[in-house]
This record gives C-alpha cells, sequence and structure tokens, in this order.
C-alpha cells in the first residue's frame, strides 16, 4: 500500500512470507491495524440564527448582556467575556442545537426516512436469522436465504425511490427559488449576477460536488522528520506540532535590531459606539469560528446590545485591561495543496481559524490606524482605493511604451521568503513608532501579539497547544497593514530612487523595474542591504529576471546579481496572476486566463454538467465563479480583436458544454446566453 494514496482505509503490515506449499502458492501473513476513530466534536447550528428558535436566543442574550452593562464598571474583560461566552453556549446549545460533529463528507444520507429505515431492519433482522441456521438443514438455510434475498432486494428498491423522490424535491425546490428570485426583480440577468433568494444553496451542493469527486478527501496520515510513516493518533499529532512550531518559530539572521522613541504625549479617545459598529459590519458572514465558537453573525444580531458590550470591552484593553485568555488562541487547519506525496507535511499549506470577536477588536484599531498611517504611493496592497489591477496596468504601460521606443527593459521580480512568517516583531513596533503612532496602540497590538498562541487541528485530532513568536498572524485582520508598515519603513531605508528605476508593489510581491541594467543591479544592492540584516531574506531561487531586448541587440547576456548569487533568467513571469513577458504582449496572459477558466469550469462541473439542474443557476454560479476567473486582469490589456474572439470563443463553449449542446446543433450565441441569463458580451 503506498503511503500517498492512504487516506482513512486500514493499514496492513506484512509479518512473514511462509515457504510455497505447491506451484505459486505462498502463505502470506499480516497484522491489520484499523486506525482509532477520532473523537467527534459537536458544533453549534449557528445557521438556525434566521429561525425562530435563533431569535428567542437573542432575545435571551441581550437581556443577559444588559445585566452584565450595568454591573460594567466592576468586571475586568476577562470576567465580562467569561460571563458572556459561558452562558451564550449553554444556551446555544440548548435553543439553536448542535450537529453529531462527524466529517461533513459523511452526512449522506439526506434521503433517509422511515420507510427505508424499517426495510433496512428488516434486512438486517433476515440476515441474522439466516447466519444463525447455517448447521441446520439445507432446505430451511434455502428457505432463510431465500427470505434475506427477498428482503434485501425490496430494500435497494426503497432505498433507490427515497433517493428518487429527495432528489426530485431538490430540484423543485431549486426550480422555486430560481421563480421566487425573478419575481423579486425585473430584471433576469440581476439574478445570475445579484442575490437570489437563497443566493447559498447552489454554491454549497457545488462545494459538496466538488469535494466528492476529488480522490483525496482528507489524508491522515504523515512522514515523521526520518521519513517513518506514522499512523498512532497521537504521533501524528506531535508531527504536526513539530513541524509548524519550527516553521512560525523560525526567524532569520539579523544584524540590526532598530529602536525608536514611543509616542507617549498623544492619548488616544475611546472607541465609539459608531466605531465598532462599523467593525462588525466589516466582519464576514459564514466565517469558520475560532476556539471560542462564536461567529460573527451572532454579534450582528445581538445589534445595538452587543455593540455597547464590546465597546465597553475594548476601551478597558486600551486603558491597559489584558485582554480575555481566550482571544489569542486559534486552531491552525493544514490544506493538502493537491500535488505531491500527502504523507509529506510540507505539501500543506494551512489556515488559521482565530476568535472572531478578536478580529473585530483588531478591525476597530485598524479604523484607528489607517487614520495615521502613510505608505508610499507605489504600495499598491491592501491599501483602499488600489488593486492587482493598478500595478499590472502601471507594468503593462511601461512595457508597451519601451517596445514602442524599441528601447530595452530589465525586471527582477523580487520573492520575500515566508515574508509574513518571518517578519520580526521588534521591527514592526520600532516601524509604527517612526510613523508616530500613538504608544497606546504599539502596546494594545503587543497585547494581541505578546500571548498568540495555538494548536493543529488535523484528521488525527488536535495537537497540544504551543506559542508563536515570529511574525504576524495568519489570517488576521491587521497582518497586511503590520507588515506594509515595516516594509514601508525598510524602503525607507534605501536611499532615494536612482532615476530611471521604477518600483511596483503589493505587499510582499515587488517587481523592480529600469532601462539601465546598472541602476537596476545597484537598485538590487540597496534592497538586499536594507531588508536582509533586520530579518527579512530574498530568496534566491524564485527571484526571477527577465530581459526585454526591444531594441533587438544581438549577442547580449544580461545578468543580475543577487550577492554572489546570478538569478534566474525567465521568459516570461506570472505577476499578481498575470503573465508578463519579454515581448510586452498578452498572448500568453490570454491563454493562461481561458486555461484558468476551464480549470474552474471543471471544478464545478458538477453543476454545469447536472440536467436537471435549473439553467438560470447555472448562469449564477458561471457568472459569479467562474467568468471572474477567465476576466481577471482584462482590464489592463490592449483589447485585440484575436483576444476578444478567442475569449469569447472559450466562453461559449463553456456555455455550450453546461446546455448540453454542440456546434452541430446549431443554436445562436445569443439564445445559449439567454438560456443561462448572462450578459452577452465577455469583454465589454
Amino acid at each position: 500500500m503506498q503511503a500517498s494514496n492512504i487516506t482513512s482505509e486500514p493499514v496492513a503490515f506484512l509479518t512473514s512470507i511462509m515457504p510455497p506449499t505447491g506451484q505459486y502458492n505462498y502463505h502470506v501473513g499480516c497484522h491489520v491495524r484499523r486506525p482509532s476513530v477520532t473523537e467527534k466534536k459537536e458544533k453549534i447550528r449557528w445557521n438556525k440564527l434566521q429561525h425562530e428558535s435563533g431569535k428567542d436566543f437573542i432575545k435571551i442574550m441581550k437581556i443577559w448582556l444588559n445585566d452584565i452593562l450595568e454591573f460594567g464598571e466592576e468586571y475586568s474583560p476577562q470576567e465580562m467575556w467569561h460571563a458572556m461566552q459561558e452562558v451564550c453556549q449553554i444556551k446555544a446549545k440548548e435553543m439553536l442545537g448542535v450537529t453529531r460533529g462527524t466529517r461533513h463528507i459523511e452526512k449522506e444520507t439526506w434521503w433517509w426516512n422511515s420507510e427505508t429505515r424499517e426495510a433496512v431492519n428488516e434486512k438486517k433482522a433476515a440476515f441474522q436469522e439466516w447466519t444463525k441456521f447455517r448447521n441446520g438443514t439445507e432446505a430451511e438455510k434455502k428457505r432463510l436465504h431465500d427470505i434475506y434475498k427477498e428482503r434485501s432486494k425490496q430494500a435497494k428498491k426503497i432505498i433507490a425511490q427515497a433517493q428518487a423522490e429527495a432528489t426530485k424535491d431538490l430540484y423543485d425546490e431549486l426550480e422555486n427559488m430560481t421563480s421566487k428570485a425573478a419575481h423579486r426583480t425585473s430584471d433576469a440577468q440581476e439574478v445570475s449576477e445579484g442575490s437570489s433568494y437563497d443566493s447559498t444553496k447552489i454554491y454549497k451542493i457545488a462545494a459538496q460536488r466538488r469535494r466528492n469527486s476529488k480522490q483525496i478527501q482528507s489524508p491522515k496520515f504523515v512522514k515523521d522528520a526520518q521519513g517513518r510513516l506514522l499512523v498512532d493518533d497521537e504521533e501524528i499529532c506531535k508531527r504536526w506540532k513539530e513541524y509548524c512550531n519550527e516553521l512560525l518559530n523560525t526567524q532569520f539572521p539579523r544584524q540590526h535590531t532598530p529602536q525608536a522613541e514611543p509616542n507617549i504625549q498623544d492619548t488616544p479617545e475611546d472607541f465609539s459606539e459608531s466605531e465598532i459598529e462599523q467593525a462588525v459590519k466589516m466582519m464576514k458572514n459564514r466565517k469558520a469560528a475560532g476556539p471560542d465558537d462564536l461567529p460573527a453573525e451572532c454579534w450582528k444580531k445581538l445589534g445595538s446590545v452587543g455593540v455597547k458590550f464590546l465597546t465597553v470591552m475594548f476601551n478597558k484593553m486600551m486603558k491597559g485591561a489584558p485582554m480575555p485568555d481566550q482571544w489569542p488562541k486559534s486552531y491552525l487547519i493544514p490544506l493538502y495543496k493537491g500535488k505531491g506525496d500527502t504523507s509529506d507535511c510540507n505539501n500543506y499549506r494551512s489556515i488559521k481559524l482565530m476568535t472572531h470577536s478578536m478580529k473585530i477588536y483588531e478591525r476597530a484599531i485598524g479604523i484607528r490606524l489607517r487614520q495615521l498611517i502613510h505608505l508610499k504611493s507605489n504600495q499598491c496592497g491592501f491599501v483602499q482605493g488600489k488593486s492587482t489591477y493598478d500595478a499590472i496596468q502601471s507594468l503593462r504601460l511601461l512595457t508597451e511604451k519601451h517596445r514602442e521606443a524599441s528601447k530595452d527593459l530589465y525586471m527582477v521580480f523580487v520573492d520575500l521568503e515566508k515574508a509574513f512568517d518571518r517578519v520580526p516583531r521588534d521591527l514592526i513596533w520600532t516601524a509604527l513608532r517612526t510613523q508616530n503612532i500613538p504608544e497606546t496602540y504599539v502596546k494594545m497590538l503587543q497585547d494581541i501579539y505578546d500571548k498568540s498562541c495555538t494548536s493543529i487541528r488535523c484528521p488525527a485530532g488536535t495537537s497540544e497547544e504551543f506559542e508563536i513568536s515570529v511574525g504576524v498572524h495568519q489570517g488576521g485582520v491587521l497582518s497586511p497593514l503590520l507588515f506594509n508598515v515595516t516594509f514601508n519603513y525598510l524602503q525607507e531605508q534605501i536611499d532615494e530612487t536612482e532615476n530611471g528605476v521604477w518600483e511596483f508593489l503589493f505587499a510582499d510581491d515587488a517587481a523592480i523595474v529600469s532601462s539601465n541594467l546598472d541602476a537596476l543591479q545597484e537598485q538590487m544592492n540597496k534592497w538586499m542591504n536594507s531588508l536582509e540584516p533586520n530579518g527579512l531574506k530574498i530568496s534566491r531561487m524564485k527571484t526571477e529576471f527577465l530581459h526585454c531586448n526591444f531594441s533587438n541587440a544581438q549577442n547580449t547576456t544580461p545578468t543580475i546579481k543577487l550577492g554572489d548569487t546570478v538569478l534566474p533568467k525567465c521568459e516570461k513571469f506570472k505577476y499578481l496572476g498575470s503573465i508578463v513577458n519579454e515581448n510586452a504582449s498578452c498572448d500568453d496572459d490570454v491563454l493562461h486566463r481561458i486555461s484558468v477558466g476551464w480549470m474552474k469550469w471543471r471544478e464545478n462541473s458538477g453543476i454545469f454538467c447536472d440536467a436537471k439542474m435549473p439553467l438560470k443557476l447555472k448562469g449564477k454560479l458561471y457568472t459569479t465563479i467562474v467568468r471572474p476567473a477567465l476576466t481577471y486582469g482584462t482590464q489592463c490589456w490592449t483589447m485585440y480583436a484575436q483576444y476578444k474572439n478567442k475569449m469569447t470563443a472559450a466562453e461559449m463553449k463553456m456555455c455550450r458544454m453546461s446546455l448540453g449542446v454542440t456546434k452541430m446543433d446549431k443554436i445562436k450565441s445569443e439564445r445559449i446566453r439567454g438560456s443561462l441569463h448572462i450578459k452577452k458580451d465577455i469583454c465589454t
């Protein structure tokens, strides 16, 4: 059994091979060990907040929060949180209910009913009767076996009927959903592009079918550092803790430890309820909760009472009171990347589940910080009013102008190794102080990060907690802003950019461009001398050099060095999801977009190829999932007719396959688009 194919199957260990007793007959002895069953963890059904039971729960919680607020001056944030969270968990489990704790993939009995249960029980009873009398007479055994076969056949028939009826009900519900949505708006196009009567139903079905189509559902077994396959749950959890602890608590060598004077003169005002209300509204719905199992939707439903409760807590913490002990805790979930050995921890990426209440706290701080922090104008990452399109468009315009002037252009695409995970925290505090940020905010952020710890949740269970002392929070609300401030601080240590050198930044993704090779080399030296002594490392393998030979010079092999290492040279590079090539054309990017669009279409082919699925919902899924992937970055193209024709042809082929027709059916494109309720032209 290959380790890369192991998911949750029994594990067989070969123990002995006996000599052959005859030609080609070997006796093989083995020990079969089934993996231990992971403890099931029940979860509160927060999706029932929309139901009557949810409304009753919110009423009770509002009363309880008001009681706490009456004596709020006497309580610390820890005591306020503990009193609220304990009652919230008890009442939520009682009134909203809990899940069984099984994994989502196991919940495939939505068609189960009392009739199928009775039929299956009768089949099991017949099987037990048959096995009891296996030593009886042949006539009796045959009679009992015939009874079992008949009941087994009947059970299969009843199950098939139940599945068919449940499936029909599902499609009828989806059809009614689109009909109700059509009545709610006069424009049928808005049904496919905008909000529908139940916008989440189709996406849940698509996600479930996408999961079911994967060959590897949730790998469990991993190898230790020596390459030995681990099958014991406790050892697997320890391995994940060891791997993530090494990954998240390693810091690159540093030479500098810069300091800055704290700004103790400016004392910020208390948080207002309007600021906290804005922070709560900014939280997204239907996101997995952290260790406290309290999602943002609960705070939204609590309305002004919840906002007032949070405001009192946050203001106490602003004045120096420590935050609740549970807030800095988190879960780290390893997810298989989809390629490589499933038992190798290096082939996994992780997402962090943090406490939503602390995320609201971070958002409230972020609202204040963004009013005080000033970044360089070439930073487009996570800056209000800017996006990847700004950097891509600027780079494309620059290359096209140099092509028109037949002037060479040199580019270096910089990759920082684990930039967010390895940025030193004392460097973050120094960068904030150089921006003259009040020390109160710096201490609030230090309180968040100094206590941060996490545990690994994997199919084998949950590991022990360990502290994280380096980098910013993965998935944290303030993480991009804090990294940008730190990166901006290091950029200011570099002398003014040489003439003819341009820098395009999107957080840690950077492109340094120049028409002068020597000036570009000089700028790269400055980058290395500024970043690496302060704990950030430029990757020698992933940082690449691109030469646009617009002058058609012969026998030229320009190179760029990073220290003693010559950077690898490329003919094209994917920068912020868009392909930049040495010819300054969009040909490669067009093909890449079409490829990405088809990948998204195939991922959701469980919906698109379902003949029973309502066409409006197919169109909605296409418009919201496939088309954005297909058209990303097209705003930055010089849209030639050939590009438009290729994109249109790709879209029409996807639409025809979604309808189950081909070009041989000779159906006009307008009719196909109309059937799916999608916009006429993809490139307008």
